[in-house]
Order: structure tokens, then C-alpha cells, then sequence
């Protein structure tokens, strides 16, 4: 029996398999995202700031109380999408 969209979902939560993104990696974002990261998914994570995306992809971290330890490797080989626009997203893998 083919499984539905919701089900397949479901079963790429339950085994890890699923792909998270997160939008904004500010005082919410990023602590959502290294929780997910922490619980096996993969993660990207988005924002618009390429100042923070810059940062973050090299190991560092924007917030005072995540130390940068726990930022260090989470997203290698991030890079940014061409702009678009001023506003335009930028990502991390």
C-alpha cells in the first residue's frame, strides 16, 4: 500500500531521515535549530543577515549564552544563495 505524503512525513521524522529548516537564526531560531541538530536531524538554517550567516558558518555564535562550541560544525561547507534582493534569504547548510 503507497503511503500518503503525511505518512511518509511521519516515518522520516521518527527515523531521523527528515531534513529540518529553520527561518531566522536569532534568539529562536538557532537554539530550535541546535536542538534539532542535537536530536539527529540535519538542519539548515535561515536568515537574512549575511553578517550572521558569516559568523555562524564559521563556528561562531551571535547570542551571548550559546557558546560558539556548540555553533562549531554545524553546518559545513555553508555558503549563500545569490542576492536577489536587499532582504533577500540567506542560508547555511
Amino acid at each position: 500500500m503507497k503511503q500518503t505524503p503525511h505518512q511518509q512525513l511521519i516515518g522520516r521524522l521518527k527515523d531521523r531521515t527528515a531534513a529540518i529548516g529553520i527561518v531566522g537564526m536569532g534568539y529562536v531560531g538557532l537554539p530550535l535549530a541546535l536542538r534539532f541538530a542535537d536530536a539527529g536531524y540535519r538542519v539548515r538554517g535561515f536568515d537574512i543577515e549575511p553578517e550572521r550567516v558569516d559568523l555562524m558558518n564559521r563556528g561562531g555564535s551571535h547570542i551571548a549564552h550559546i557558546r560558539e562550541d556548540r555553533v562549531a560544525g554545524r553546518w559545513p561547507g555553508a555558503s549563500a544563495p545569490p542576492p536577489i534582493s536587499r532582504k533577500s534569504p540567506q542560508w547555511m547548510r
